[in-house]
């Protein structure tokens, strides 16, 4: 999967993002878990689920980038971390030692997803993860671009529904703190 802007102050990879079978599996896995939900709330009505032509390139990107940030959540509780909070996302500490391998899983995934779909919120995300992991200022950066972002993703008709679910407000009160 091909990215073709990039910003050199950014922590995500630049040109092709390649995932793994088991990530390239679990994406699949995610979308047709979207559409059955989708279906059961059309009431199991018969047809197709259609995207603006204009749209399907995000949403495609959307369904991947999702998918990959929940894998590197997993990934970081795996390790040993806490779970990110879901309501307002802000990193826990157990105050445990973490797996170093996992956590270079969840930090590796979470870029991907960045770079996949770089939406302001996915970077909110990677700076809690990285902030988990020890990496403080490579957390900055991530919510700097968090901060950067958003109010651009709120004026982009194709990403105001990924940001939909969240507090937002909150969010950038808390990566106000963390820069």
């Amino acid at each position: 999967m091909e990215r073709a802007e990039q910003d050199e102050d950014e922590v995500y990879p630049t040109g092709t993002v390649v995932l793994t079978d088991e990530e390239h599996q679990e994406c699949q896995e995610t979308l047709h878990s979207f559409l059955s939900t989708w279906k059961q709330q059309e009431d199991d009505q018969e047809g197709e689920f259609v995207v603006r032509k204009d749209f399907a390139e995000t949403f495609q990107r959307g369904i991947i980038a999702y998918s990959l940030m929940r894998r590197a959540e997993r990934f970081l509780e795996m390790a040993g971390g806490s779970t990110i909070d879901t309501i307002f996302h802000a990193p826990n500490f157990r105050g445990i030692p973490l797996n170093p391998d996992l956590c270079e899983k969840a930090c590796v995934t979470a870029a991907k997803a960045c770079a996949i779909l770089p939406l302001s919120i996915h970077f909110y995300d990677f700076g809690c993860i990285l902030t988990q992991v020890g990496k403080p200022d490579e957390a900055k950066v991530a919510f700097s671009t968090f901060l950067k972002r958003v109010a651009a993703d709120y004026s982009d008709v194709t990403l105001q529904g990924w940001l939909k679910q969240r507090d937002i407000q909150a969010h950038i009160q808390a990566a106000e703190q963390m820069v």
